[in-house]
């Protein structure tokens, strides 16, 4: 095995792919069950999520039980040959490790204990329910034998949730989110559905601290099983899979949370991440390259609205069969024109990672996708992330899932959006933003002034967070009453 923790041997039980990742499934001799799922880049493992399940055999009334216990269980009810067997799931919460060995006993050590604990008090919420519980182990071996001849035991396990009925679980309003901000001057811990925060800007003085509250709100989305989609202009959320050094002032202000790395994939534009030259807006592109207004420009524009090309290689070749209608001078100019921007960009252009794999969920805590633009020039980067809203928005457009269906994180905004500069790619970039609320998306800005800002994005912010002092923040949400909090930690690595 290439997970080892405390309290083996642990013995493999199940192995296979969920999600197109690679699963296991351990037992010890306590009837602990460890579920492993890795996190892989290019093949290789690169890190697991852990989390560990007590099962117990349970007599009374286990639904009453279930239905108050105040911390997350799972029942099932398994029949057979007209017999009903009662099983009760106690989970440890996941625990996210690289795969250094040191890590992953650390991480082992923290998700037995809190096992353990967790058992001891749903032992002691059971006697005022008349609820009998039995720990697989001391059970009878048909009691056993029922368990582990399903088939659905092994799903149960995997580290993701699933909709169960109402007796099996407790409900969590996990399609809303949850933010966790900080602490009032009170001391109190701030927590806020992240659905009110659907388009935010962070603002403020100091740079470091806008940064870290951008983090706080990416991990909230990934531990509330969002994916976020971050560009990135340097190395602004490296250190993202990685846990904090400072589980100490973690633990200052109050958090049920502990320093922790989250799955994290980065993507460079032009190497593994390109722009899709369909996914852009036609008339935004041709005035950014600066071909000006004529037919030939129109008929470019058209071409890339149009056509299915991905890269300008086979827009050339739609061109030279689809241009024929503005006469052969033009189509010529066209050509040359599209052969000469082959040359200027020759790594730009192709076609975009697939969208479904950037939304993919694994697990119950959601991957951050780091879409770097370093190195790019501006014209680049305009294009480049016109062309990925316009993939974000297509692939969630047609969902139908969760209420929040994924965060885009854009820093150093006024760069990209800046108030003093109108042009047609800015302002297709800036309508994409806003559409994003429609579609499930959640929007985070960050600039250092709301004034640098394009006026019309600044109108439609209805959550603001802005640092006045060190980690001290102004929260504004459109509708409620303003206040003050000390932002925490992030719990990943900061550099």
């Amino acid at each position: 095995m290439g997970i080892k923790i405390a309290s083996g041997p642990w013995d493999l039980i199940f192995n296979g792919k969920y999600q197109g990742h690679n699963i296991e499934i351990y037992s010890n001799p306590r009837e602990t069950l460890l579920s492993v799922i890795y996190e892989e880049d290019k093949g290789k493992r690169i890190g697991a999520i852990l989390e560990l399940f007590k099962v117990y055999y349970a007599q009374g009334n286990v639904e009453g039980f279930i239905d108050t216990f105040p911390k997350k269980i799972l029942g099932i009810d398994l029949r057979a040959d007209n017999k009903s067997s009662k099983f009760i799931f106690v989970g440890s919460d996941i625990a996210y490790s690289s795969l250094e060995e040191s890590e992953i006993g650390e991480k082992g050590n923290e998700i037995i204990k809190r096992l353990d604990d967790l058992c001891d008090a749903m032992r002691n919420f059971s006697k005022a329910y008349d609820v009998e519980l039995l720990e697989l182990k001391e059970c009878q071996d048909e009691v056993k034998q029922s368990f582990y001849s399903n088939p659905l035991v092994n799903l149960l396990v995997l580290p993701v949730s699933s909709e169960k009925p109402k007796w099996q679980q407790k409900t969590e309003m996990q399609d809303y989110g949850e933010l966790i901000l900080g602490l009032t001057k009170e001391g109190n811990l701030v927590k806020e559905p992240l659905s009110l925060f659907n388009r935010t800007l962070i603002d403020g003085n100091d740079k470091k601290q806008r940064l870290f509250a951008a983090r706080v709100l990416i991990e909230s989305s990934l531990l509330s099983r969002v994916p976020a989609m971050v560009f990135s202009f340097g190395n602004e959320f490296s250190g993202l899979n990685y846990p904090s050094f400072e589980a100490k002032t973690i633990k200052e202000y109050k958090l049920d949370l502990e320093a922790m790395g989250f799955p994290m994939k980065e993507l460079v534009a032009n190497s593994g991440l390109k722009t899709e030259l369909s996914k852009l807006d036609g008339k935004a592109t041709v005035e950014l390259l600066g071909l000006g207004e004529n037919n030939v420009s129109k008929a470019i524009a058209t071409l890339i609205n149009d056509s299915d090309s991905a890269s300008i290689k086979q827009a050339l070749n739609t061109a030279k069969r689809d241009l024929e209608k503005i006469g052969q001078y033009d189509k010529n100019k066209a050509i040359r024109i599209l052969s000469l921007f082959d040359l200027r960009y020759p790594d730009i252009f192709d076609k975009l990672m697939d969208i479904p794999e950037l939304a993919k969920i694994s697990g119950k805590i959601a991957r951050a996708n780091i879409l770097s633009c370093k190195g790019l020039g501006k014209r680049e980067t305009l294009m480049f992330i016109n062309s990925t809203l316009t993939s974000l928005i297509e692939y969630y457009g047609e969902s139908k899932g969760q209420k929040i269906n994924a965060m885009v994180v854009l820093p150093n905004a006024e760069n990209i959006l800046p108030a003093d500069i109108d042009n047609k790619m800015i302002k297709a970039i800036k309508e994409q933003l806003l559409s994003l609320e429609s579609k499930g998306i959640l929007m985070v800005l960050e600039t250092e002034a709301s004034a640098n800002l394009d006026s019309e994005l600044n109108e439609a912010i209805n959550s603001r967070i802005t640092l006045v002092n060190g980690n001290d923040a102004g929260i504004q949400v459109k509708g409620r009453r303003d206040y003050r909090v000390k932002i925490r930690p992030p719990l990943s690595r900061t550099e």
